[in-house]
């Protein structure tokens, strides 16, 4: 249920987070425009006992890289529970401690109440957005574990990868939602005073008429300019005029040879002066490495050889290397592999390559 008043006044609303059965999680917020207020009260169970429950918003995409992110947990066994904020930069590991979000974040707090199947664990603030503010993207998710007091990775499953939706702040505005999911009382989970009377979250409802517009790729990590000294092959001497000779370089021999001699007006010799550098030599233009893929689950081996490089740095798992689709793959795998690329935020290279119709079979 939703409620507005006049223009101006504060908005609620109170439902379970869009599409069914996404993590079991309720989420209540009441928004105040004029102060640019959004006041939350989260709740979801954990994906084991001593796990972690987040709720963020995120202001460049809809995925979870540029999440600025609200997670509750335990501190230590049988202590109490803490909120730390984060700006999630991608799939890597996060620090103990608290990182700068990009938004006023007050009133953070935590408690847990026992419900069928086990704890839920409730997670209250609030936030100051940026004034005008009609729509937001929020994500949120469930771990199993925190280790060393710093939450571990959350699992990469379908419902995980969908946890995420829009909520319109201001009445009147329409977003893009999934289907409207079982009802769940909004008396569960109340908003802690001064969070204002919880709202639930995520838009649903029948599917909106809005465009919606996805979420940029992932940005390269490489920042250093890539600079090729010479772009173009050096063809082997004389190729043009002998038909047995290939256009791959050889070195010239001959006593006489012009090239190796370096006559002024010859073709140019290969020399250490051309190589590249050794830190971007087999980067792509656009700034990644490639990672052939020939079916969606290599998608996921991708991410997975990438969280092993980087399990000690703040980079992004999915920001050095792009996925490029291989030739022989079928238009239908190629559809399935560009979804799946988008809800794991790859780039792919190739991503329109050889669309072309095919029946189902």
């Amino acid at each position: 249920m939703r409620s507005s008043r006049r223009a101006g006044a504060t908005r609620t609303a109170t439902a379970p987070l869009h599409r069914a059965g996404r993590l079991g999680a309720t989420l209540h917020w009441a928004y105040d425009p004029k102060s640019a207020t959004l006041s939350v009260a989260f709740a979801a169970r954990p994906a084991a006992p001593g796990g972690w429950v987040a709720w963020a918003v995120n202001p460049t995409g809809d995925g979870m890289a540029g999440a600025q992110a609200l997670v509750a947990f335990k501190s230590a066994a049988g202590g109490p529970y803490v909120v730390r904020t984060y700006n999630v930069t991608g799939y890597t590991a996060l620090p103990a401690s608290s990182t700068p979000i990009a938004f006023k974040a007050t009133d953070l707090a935590a408690d847990e109440s026992a419900a069928a199947g086990g704890k839920v664990i409730r997670l209250y603030g609030k936030l100051q957005l940026k004034k005008g503010t009609k729509v937001v993207n929020h994500i949120w998710q469930v771990g199993s574990a925190v280790t060393n007091g710093a939450p571990a990775k959350h699992a990469f499953a379908k419902e995980n990868l969908d946890a995420k939706g829009k909520l319109a702040l201001v009445a009147g505005v329409s977003v893009a939602s999934a289907p409207a999911p079982a009802a769940v009382g909004s008396s569960s989970y109340p908003a802690k005073a001064g969070g204002g009377s919880g709202n639930p979250a995520p838009s649903g409802g029948k599917k909106s008429a809005a465009t919606h517009v996805s979420a940029p790729m992932a940005v390269p990590l490489l920042t250093k300019k890539i600079v090729k000294k010479r772009v173009k092959q050096f063809k082997r001497p004389h190729h043009d005029r002998y038909i047995c000779l290939k256009t791959s370089w050889r070195r010239p021999k001959g006593i006489d040879s012009r090239v190796r001699r370096k006559f002024k007006g010859c073709t140019l010799m290969p020399n250490i002066g051309y190589g590249s550098d050794k830190k971007t030599r087999h980067y792509l233009p656009n700034k990644f490495k490639k990672f052939v893929v020939h079916n969606a689950s290599e998608l996921e081996l991708l991410m997975m050889h990438n969280s092993i490089l980087f399990a000690y740095s703040s980079s992004s798992a999915n920001r050095t290397y792009c996925a490029e689709i291989a030739h022989n793959v079928s238009t239908r795998k190629r559809k399935e592999i560009v979804e799946r690329a988008a809800q794991l935020d790859i780039v792919v290279t190739n991503k329109l390559a050889r669309l072309r119709s095919q029946e189902d079979e």
